[in-house]
Parts: C-alpha cells; structure tokens; sequence
C-alpha cells in the first residue's frame, strides 16, 4: 500500500462496506482518515479521493475477474454479502441482521454431521436501483452457482450446501450435507473468498434463462453494474477508469467518502509517475510494487509501507481432507521444513541485511 500525507488510509476503503454515518447502526473502526471524511461532510465540501489498481479490470465482478489483482478491493465497494469481513479479520453481519453462530441458535449441527444455517435480510435492504433485496435473489445465485454451464460462478461449498429454503419473506435456510467451516459465510463477503453472493434476479434471471452463453458478458457486470454496495457506478471507461459515488441507501449507511475515482494503471512506473506527482492518492488493491520498484524512489514528502494482504496461503482443514495425507502431522511438518528461507529474505529483502 502506497499514500501520501494527508490522504484517506487504505484501511478506510476496507471498511467503507461496514461503516456507516447513521446513529445506532454498526460502524467498523475509525481512524484519522474516517475523522477527515467526517469533518469535510460536515463542511458540505464533497469528500472524493482518487485511487488506481494495477491493471486493467474487465468487469466489476471479483468472481469473474478471479485471479486478478485489484479485483477484490473493487468489489468490495460496490457489492455486499449477508455478511462481511472488517479489515481486522472480524466477521459482521451486513445485508442480514445477525450472523448465524451455534450460540445464537442460527448454526446448528447434527450427530450425524449435517447442518442448519438461517439468515434473516434487513428490512432496508436495497439494490443500487432502489429495489429491495429478497431471498430470491438469493436462491438464484445458487442456481447460478449449481450450473455447470457457468463454471466461474461455482464454489467448493456447493458441494457440502444440500439446498435453500425461505421460512419467509425474509429468512433463508441453508440445509449442509456434512460440516463447511465457512457456513456462517456461504452468502458473505471476506478478504480473499466470496462464495455465493445474492444477485438481481430481477435483473439477470431473463438473461441467465435465455443465453447462458452470453451471461458473463452482459453489460451489467460493467457499465451496468447494480449491487448492494457503499458505492454504485457512475461511469466506467473501459481500459481506463471507474467513478464511483456514494450509496445513500446502503444498508448501514450513507458512505462518508461522497465519490472514489479507480484509475486503471498497469504499469508499476506509470502508477509511481501518478502518485509522486499527486494525481493519486492511494493504491489498492492485492498486489502493486514490489520493493525493488519502491526502493528506487526518493521519497520527499511520502511513505511507503509494506502490506501483508497479498499472501498465498493455504488453511487445510482436517475432518475430511483431500489428499488425505493432509492430514498426517509429519507431511505438514516436511512442507515447512522444505521452505527456503534464504531465498525468501533475498526476494523479500533485497540488498537489506
């Protein structure tokens, strides 16, 4: 992550998704940048901050922009899940009231392995084009989800998820075929993974039953982007930049930043070029310099600072692992010891000692 003094954190675009201006709503974190955007607010000057990701995004949709980098922190601003990961790792209901847990009653385990999760939508919440989101919207995306003609909507929890059911207007039931640790998720949003999010059916159900070829390039998931995020699209130039602004109906609130630019730059000494000479403010995204590019800068009245939200990690999980040498202690302990730490701090650290 790269800023300049004075500017908005990277932090603040984290958690614009779970903040909110509204008195007894739930708010994430605030820090001196969320105190800026207040103050200017109050002021009745309009809060923008300009950023730039390192590439060319495709489309606004993390799921069909899959590995590229940028995409997650794009979609995080202009769609929402049941629930949501703040940027201390800390899971919050977002769309629907509560989050399920065992302790709340809306988690609950058999003997034999199998499992109820129950979300509840709050009342306000909307799509960016004003329309109330229901548990239809969010049966359909495990439709979509369960076809295998749409191979990039799919996800390993479908594969433990029985089926959906509504109890009502506004309460959904997942049915689980055998224990999924990320059950209390399965329609929310984290850092590294969304699995199923809720999507418009009335805006994709016609296209999904009449061309399912043509339903990943639909304009929607560009210039025609309609999601449940803090931000909703104003413009998107192709190759070249996307203007966001505030939601005023997002479920939690009205966003304290009233506009967010996302410039488009893949290329690191481009994207260096436009943060020196102020034309960014900051960069987002999974990864953007290396420490080779950023050491080569003389930094005047600017900091670098080396994030650690990039990493390849793996969480095996031991119930039922596949392969199931996973779970033998000594084959763990050989994938640690195999780690060559010298190439590590001569990648990670060059020329530093």
């Amino acid at each position: 992550m790269i800023t300049r003094p004075r500017q908005a954190p990277l932090a603040l675009l984290a958690c614009l998704l779970l903040a909110c201006t509204q008195s007894g709503a739930p708010s994430a974190p605030t820090g001196s940048g969320s105190a800026q955007g207040r103050s200017a607010t109050e002021s009745g000057r309009t809060q923008k901050i300009t950023a730039a990701v390192r590439a060319e995004l495709p489309t606004l949709s993390k799921t069909l922009n899959t590995i590229i980098p940028g995409a997650t922190a794009l979609d995080r601003l202009v769609s929402a899940g049941l629930t949501a990961v703040d940027d201390k790792g800390i899971l919050h209901p977002q769309l629907a009231e509560n989050v399920p847990t065992v302790e709340n009653g809306l988690w609950r385990v058999a003997a034999d392995g199998t499992m109820e999760t129950t979300w509840k939508l709050r009342d306000n919440a909307r799509w960016h084009d004003g329309t109330p989101i229901t548990i239809d919207d969010v049966s359909f995306a495990v439709t979509v989800g369960n076809d295998k003609e749409l191979p990039l909507f799919n996800h390993v929890a479908l594969a433990s998820l029985d089926r959906v059911e509504a109890v009502d207007g506004s309460t959904i039931v997942a049915y689980w075929k055998q224990p999924f640790i990320d059950a209390d998720v399965m329609f929310g949003k984290t850092f590294n993974d969304d699995i199923v999010l809720p999507l418009p059916r009335h805006i994709l159900e016609r296209v999904y039953l009449e061309d399912k070829l043509a339903f990943a390039d639909h304009p929607y998931w560009t210039s025609e982007f309609v999601g449940a995020g803090p931000f909703k699209v104003k413009e998107w130039i192709k190759g070249s930049f996307v203007s966001l602004v505030a939601n005023e109906g997002y479920v939690l609130g009205k966003p304290r930043l009233d506009e967010i630019e996302v410039k488009f730059i893949a290329d690191g000494g481009t994207m260096l070029a436009n943060i020196l000479a102020g034309a960014v403010d900051v960069t987002i995204g999974e990864r953007n310099f290396s420490l080779d590019e950023v050491s080569q800068v003389a930094w005047a009245d600017g900091k670098w600072v080396p994030g650690d939200r990039s990493p390849i990690v793996a969480f095996p999980q031991l119930l039922n692992p596949t392969p199931a040498l996973v779970s033998n202690v000594v084959f763990r302990r050989a994938l640690l010891q195999a780690i060559n730490r010298q190439e590590m701090a001569d990648t990670f650290q060059p020329g530093w000692r």
